[in-house]
């Protein structure tokens, strides 16, 4: 899946934040890897990846 983020300024010049929302809702529980690619000018910029664990809470609707 991909989702459009919004690229803020920082106070320190050579740094952003990439704000994004992933509806997480429909996914079942368990780790899912995100990956993330900033491009600009038609070239990837940067990379990360990180891991995302959604667990199930008792008693939760």
């Amino acid at each position: 899946m991909s989702v459009p983020a919004t690229v803020r300024d920082t106070a320190t010049p050579d740094r952003r934040i990439a704000v994004g929302a992933l509806p997480l809702a429909s996914l079942a529980p368990g780790d899912y890897l995100v990956r993330v690619v900033v491009i600009g000018d038609d070239r990837p910029l940067g990379r990360a990846t990180r891991t995302l664990r959604k667990v199930r809470v008792e008693g939760a609707t």
